[in-house]
């Protein structure tokens, strides 16, 4: 497994999004809005300087260097050439039934998809 798809780049997907590329994985995070897009990769850089912070003196990846594992899209067909797909929209229905359909619709049936939740 080396490319990973996380679609909804909330507060979950985010902290997906950056511990997957962090570890080594390519990653396509998806969301609708370009403006959500970028807010994530500032964010995903903020926790990253964080991080740099706490760990003074051990080797840590530069945020460049972990940024660039991840692509910021809206565009789902993105989703075709991905191991594994990771859901982490909202948690309502009608949302979560059209990324369903959607993902349905690109990836064949042998791709394997799971869900994040924040419900309890």
């Amino acid at each position: 497994m080396k490319k990973i798809g996380v679609i909804g780049a909330g507060v979950m997907g985010v902290g997906v999004a950056h511990s997957l590329a962090k570890s080594g994985f390519q990653v396509i995070l998806i969301d609708i809005s370009g403006d959500i897009l970028e807010n994530s990769k500032n964010e995903i850089y903020k926790n990253i300087r964080f991080q740099t912070f706490f760990n003074k003196g051990k080797d840590v990846e530069s945020a460049d260097t972990i940024i660039s594992r991840i692509v910021f899209s809206s565009d789902y067909q993105l989703l075709n050439d991905v191991d594994v797909v990771i859901e982490n929209v909202t948690e309502k229905w009608e949302v979560k039934k059209e990324v369903y359909e959607r993902i349905d619709s690109i990836c064949n049936e042998q791709k394997d998809v799971s869900a994040d939740t924040s419900q309890r």
